[in-house]
């Protein structure tokens, strides 16, 4: 008993911190053979030299239940560590993760440079327009290599999707199956959150096109060069006008007037998140006509 109490007493006290595990043997003694001091001495040390030495590595796994401890008590650090991971839009096909520390589905990943992303990967949803995606580090990262996947199943309120990946960013692709700019990054809560209700956090742009057989931005309207791409008359009395790669967040609301004197009516059709289509029409007959115009939007910005 007291030899037992002295083992124990020796292996609370010592701290080890070795990254293996060595495991000792001894041989059985006989039956009715006479067990000397020098094998009582040599499986003693043994005993003594492997409990001095012991660390983690030599507990079994169902002494302290690690398995349990990985899905309840370390389920945080392995799965819900995101540090950084910003996502950007690298071009219209394409998605850029910077450097990256996250854990995902019990692993560490530590990335030292950028890790792109483009249709076409391996367990990704195929691309279609005018879809919402979500970015995904998936289950297979681990060490330096960040595996993503392009998906169009939401994330639970966790972050993870139902096969333990973890959502980085959600994008949309556009009618011209473009990505959109306006990345949303994963926070610890959600996505942020975007209000298209109106009001004092409306951002408003106005600019003057003139058209007299070629359209063009107004000079002397400042801030237009903002906003908008470019313009073009693709008909008599249609206005192509293209706005900067998604400068509003969500599709704005765009209104028109004419600029010249008349009776000349402005309407706007197939507005998108990149651009609209303004035509000027006469009140009377309904016949288009080359008019400079001033078009108004409202809308969202990230």
């Amino acid at each position: 008993m007291k030899l037992f109490l002295l083992f124990l007493l020796v292996f609370l006290s010592v701290e080890s911190f070795s990254a293996t595990c060595t495991p000792i043997t001894r041989t059985n003694a006989g039956a009715n053979s006479v067990l000397t001091s020098s094998k009582y001495n040599t499986d003693l040390n043994t005993a003594y030299t492997a409990i001095n030495a012991a660390d983690g590595g030599c507990i079994a796994d169902g002494s302290v239940e690690l398995g349990a401890l990985n899905t309840t008590d370390f389920y945080t650090l392995f799965n819900g560590v995101k540090q950084g991971c910003e996502v950007t839009r690298s071009n219209s096909n394409t998605l850029s993760v910077g450097r990256c520390l996250l854990t995902v589905n019990g692993g560490l990943v530590n990335t030292a440079a950028a890790t792109t992303q483009t249709w076409g990967c391996s367990g990704c949803s195929s691309e279609l327009a005018s879809t919402n995606y979500y970015l995904y580090a998936a289950t297979t990262s681990a060490s330096s290599t960040l595996n993503l996947l392009i998906l169009t199943g939401a994330p639970n309120a966790n972050g993870l999707d139902g096969s333990g990946n973890k959502v980085l960013a959600k994008f949309h692709n556009n009618s011209s199956s473009d990505i959109l700019e306006a990345v949303q990054n994963w926070t610890e809560w959600g996505f942020p959150k975007i209000d298209n209700s109106g009001g004092s956090a409306a951002w408003v742009e106005s600019c003057l096109i003139t058209n007299g057989g070629t359209a063009a931005i107004d000079a002397g309207s400042g801030l237009c060069g903002n906003w908008l791409t470019s313009v073009n008359r693709s008909g008599a009395g249609v206005i192509d006008v293209v706005f900067k790669n998604e400068f509003f967040a969500l599709e704005a609301e765009c209104v028109c007037t004419v600029a010249q004197s008349g009776s000349f009516l402005c309407s706007i059709s197939s507005p998108t998140a990149t651009g609209l289509t303004v035509v000027t029409t006469t009140s009377s007959t309904g016949a288009t006509s080359d008019k400079s115009v001033i078009l108004t939007c409202v809308g969202k910005r990230y």
